[in-house]
């Protein structure tokens, strides 16, 4: 087996998520908390009340809502007892549209979770954009923005992505649980979708109009 290969089975699996368990993330603010300790890490009712702008009442509330689910879960490495750390379960998740669209209620919990994890990826790209002269030359440098144009069949665009996670699973597993002080929480986003819509007269997508 290839170091490349044994990296990636190290990883917990992701989990698949289904109409029962979609309904435990279905909230806007338990989707915020999942995106928030999938980004930074464990935290607290607290720390993520001040975070997010919410009572702690709140997000201990929607914590415990996480935690019957199976999305979140109590982080025993930390705390003293006088409060809980909450950690996200390992492994991430994969939400799948098209399994989930039968039902008109699992329709409109897939829209929401979607639509909450689009409007908080969409609003850490603009914070950068708008605060990206802060940083040092050098991560202004590494990062960046980028869009292709690629002509693929529906197999390729799956290949696609498995070959993108793959490369990222193995960054996940070498360099996430190093303990060194000068390490910077990044994001990575990724999107790769069909564009236009499709119709009996271009089954493959109509590419959109766009006004002047």
């Amino acid at each position: 087996m290839s170091d490349a290969r044994a990296e990636r089975d190290e990883l917990p699996p992701r989990r698949k998520v289904d109409a029962t368990s979609l309904q435990g993330l279905a909230h806007p603010l338990r989707v915020q908390l999942s995106d928030q300790l999938g980004l930074h890490g464990p935290a607290t009712a607290t720390q993520l009340a001040a975070r997010l702008g919410e009572s702690s009442g709140a997000t201990s509330y929607h914590l415990r809502q996480l935690e019957k689910y199976g999305f979140v879960e109590e982080d025993p490495t930390r705390g003293s007892g006088r409060e809980r750390w909450w950690r996200r379960v390992p492994g991430g998740i994969t939400i799948s549209g098209n399994e989930l669209k039968e039902s008109p209620a699992s329709r409109d919990a897939t829209n929401l979770v979607l639509n909450e994890f689009s409007r908080g990826k969409q609003a850490r790209i603009e914070h950068w954009r708008n605060n990206y002269a802060l940083w040092p030359k050098e991560w202004v440098d590494a990062s960046s923005e980028s869009s292709v144009r690629l002509r693929l069949r529906a197999a390729e665009l799956a290949e696609l992505h498995d070959e993108m996670h793959a490369l990222l699973d193995r960054w996940i597993a070498t360099k996430n649980d190093r303990p060194d002080d000068d390490l910077v929480d990044v994001e990575v986003q990724t999107y790769a979708f069909p564009v236009g819509i499709p119709s009996p007269e271009h089954p493959f997508g109509e590419p959109p109009s766009v006004s002047p």
